[in-house]
């Protein structure tokens, strides 16, 4: 088998086969079929699942954007940074938390008031998955 194109997961061909697979199956089983195209699959079955997922997991101080990533604010700071911050915005300590490299997650409007006290700060999406993969960062 070999796929449509490079950047396809369809298999050539395949859909000539669905088709006339759906024209067979009406005609011999006397019933209605469904043909799925992978490009679907791709755009409805996975944001699902993302969507899911990231309900599933997420962090007091992320939330779930319509297409199932997780979002969240960043500020650049170490574990005493967040103490501070803690103490001085009087925040639940569950509401930011320290990571490794130097980084501070927390809620975009937690990440938008210390921008304006000038921390460094940013807001992060990622897919829901243990790779966390970063789909887009934006400087606040």
């Amino acid at each position: 088998m070999k796929t449509k194109h490079r950047f396809s997961p369809a298999v050539r061909g395949s859909e000539d086969v669905a088709l006339k697979l759906l024209v067979w199956g009406e005609k011999h089983l006397g019933m209605s079929l469904h043909y799925c195209p992978s490009y679907i699959k791709d755009a409805v079955q996975l944001r699902k699942r993302f969507l899911r997922t990231a309900k599933n997991i997420r962090k007091p101080y992320q939330v779930v954007d319509v297409d199932g990533l997780l979002v969240f604010g960043v500020v650049a700071g170490s574990a005493g940074d967040r103490k501070e911050i803690v103490r001085k915005l009087r925040l639940k300590p569950r509401l930011i938390e320290a990571v490794a490299r130097g980084k501070l997650y927390t809620s975009v409007a937690v990440a938008e008031r210390l921008s304006k006290k000038g921390y460094r700060c940013w807001i992060e999406k990622i897919y829901p998955t243990a790779d966390e993969t970063l789909i887009e960062l934006e400087p606040i």
